[in-house]
Order: C-alpha cells, then structure tokens, then sequence
C-alpha cells in the first residue's frame, strides 16, 4: 500500500518537469512531500518506489528549472554577450558576435580612407604569431606576437566590399600552424 504524500510527491515531480513555469516550486514541494512520504513508507514497512520516484522527477525539475531559467532571462534581454546579435558602431556592422567567439576575435572592422581598420584579440590561452590576414581577397602578413588576451589594430588598404570572408593563419607557441576560416563574413558599411 503506498501514502497519499508519497503520490502527491509523485504527481508535483512529474509536473515539475512539464510545467515550466511553475517547475521550481512544484519541484520544491515534490520533494519535501517524497521525502515525507518515503519516511512514512520507513515507518510503515511499506513500498518505497513512488516516493523515490516522487524524488527523482522533483529533482529533475528542479534540475530543468535551474537550466532553463536563465537561458528564458537572456533570450528575453536581447541573448549572451558572444552569442548571436550584431555589433554596430558609427562606421562598422560585423555580421554577429560569432566573431568575438573565434580564437582569433575581431570586435570592430571599419573601412575609412580607402582601408580597412581592424582590431583583432587573441582569446587563445597561449602566445600566438599572427602570420597572415586574408580580409576578402586582400592578404596582410602583419607577423605580431599576440600574448592571450592582447590586441593588434590592422590596416588593409584596397577598395571597399561590404561583405568580406576571413581567413586568418597562425602558428602558437610550439610553433603549430593554424589557419581559421571564418563561417559568416564580416559585414561593414562602405559609405
């Protein structure tokens, strides 16, 4: 024979887990009911499985709530810096932050008087050579060192595109070369 408190903790863990925006208190109380119950069911020398069960579904949704709220939060306020969006400054619009994920970052590329200005961040944990820069069809062979978490300011002289790919080549500190070719174009405003 199973307890009343041990079912009500097993219908509120299950909830816990569908309903989301309630998921957190459901899975509150289904906890503390399964853990009332399961202490009955001690006491009673009866079965345990749906207080267990009870536990279990209350903690995944307690779980679920933790993981979900914060991601509901951040797609509401506009997403994670880093992820998605569009970075717009007076004279730049880099295609999306994809490119402040890459290990080579580029936070802003502008083109005035006839060049494009670059800023480019090294976000690997090591020192890096940046070999060479092939900014839509224009290369530059800048050959800076870049200690993680510093930035080098490029100039690539050639006429405007307002759609560029990006292939960036560099070697790390035991002298392993890479070469990184952007998925998404940088975008800038050739006006």
């Amino acid at each position: 024979m199973t307890n009343k408190t041990s079912k009500a903790g097993l219908i509120l863990g299950i909830l816990s887990i569908i309903v989301f925006p309630l998921s957190f208190i459901l899975g509150i109380i289904g906890l503390i009911l399964s853990l009332l119950g399961l202490e009955k069911s001690n006491k009673n020398n009866t079965r345990k499985g749906i207080a267990i069960g009870g536990l279990v579904c209350s903690a995944i949704g307690i779980f679920l709530s933790i993981l979900i709220f914060p991601l509901l939060i951040a797609t509401l306020l506009g997403g994670f810096p880093g992820i998605g969006g569009t970075i717009q400054t007076s004279n730049t619009n880099i295609n999306n932050d994809y490119w402040m994920t890459t290990d080579v970052a580029i936070p802003k590329a502008v083109y005035e008087n006839g060049a494009y200005n670059l800023i480019m961040i090294n976000q690997i944990p090591e020192t890096i050579k940046l070999s060479k820069v092939n900014f839509g069809g224009l290369i530059i062979e800048p050959n800076d060192f870049l200690t993680s978490g510093s930035e080098v300011r490029l100039t690539i002289e050639g006429p405007c595109k307002e759609s560029s790919d990006v292939i960036i080549d560099y070697t790390d500190s035991v002298g392993a070369s890479y070469s990184f070719a952007g998925n998404k174009p940088i975008r800038v405003d050739c006006n």
